[in-house]
């Protein structure tokens, strides 16, 4: 999985199996993204890794 917020992270997404998008990036971050959780302020991160990583 990797999360990006900025565009310049976006050729990581080439890496990942899952893309992950933060709810404050950009909308051309968002576009390229598989799925967008919540803002920093909303504890996005922490969001994805429970909803991909520690899913039960």
């Amino acid at each position: 999985m990797v999360v990006c917020d900025s565009y310049g992270d976006v050729p990581m997404f080439d890496l990942a199996r899952i893309r992950v998008a933060m709810g404050n990036a950009s909308l051309k971050v968002q576009e390229e993204a598989d799925f967008v959780t919540t803002s920093v302020t909303e504890d996005g991160l922490a969001y994805a890794i429970e909803k991909f990583i520690l899913k039960k």
